[in-house]
C-alpha cells in the first residue's frame, strides 16, 4: 500500500521491507522513549470522518501510542475529508482552544 499510495516515500525511506529495522521506524523510536519523557509529550491526532484510509491509519496510530502509554487525544471531525477546510477549522481550534496563545502587554 505504501508503494502504491506514496511513491515518494520509497525514495525517502527505502522499501517498506527495509523500514522495519531502520532509524525511520517511528514505532521503534516511540517504543524506546522512557517513561519520564512520555509524560511530557502530548499528541493531538486529527482526521476527517470522510478521509478513508488516512483516517483509519490515524486511528491505528492513536491506538498504538496509547498502548505505549503516551498522552494521546484523537479527534475525528464529522463530515470533513482530507482538505483545507478541515485543516483551517482545526488550526483555529488548536491555536485558540487547545494551545492558546497569550498576549502580554509590554511596558
Amino acid at each position: 500500500m505504501i508503494k502504491d499510495n506514496f511513491p515518494i516515500y520509497n525514495s525517502t525511506f527505502g522499501s517498506p521491507d527495509e523500514l522495519v529495522n531502520s532509524k525511520h521506524n517511528i514505532y521503534d523510536v516511540a517504543k524506546n522513549i522512557s517513561g519520564n519523557t512520555k509524560t511530557k509529550m502530548r499528541f493531538i491526532l486529527i482526521a476527517g470522518s470522510e478521509e478513508g484510509f488516512i483516517r483509519e491509519r490515524v486511528e491505528k496510530d492513536a491506538e498504538i501510542l496509547r498502548e505505549l502509554e503516551f498522552n494521546v487525544e484523537y479527534r475525528c471531525i464529522k463530515k470533513y475529508g482530507h482538505n483545507y477546510e478541515l485543516w483551517d477549522k482545526m488550526l483555529s481550534v488548536l491555536l485558540n482552544e487547545i494551545l492558546p496563545l497569550r498576549r502580554y502587554e509590554h511596558d
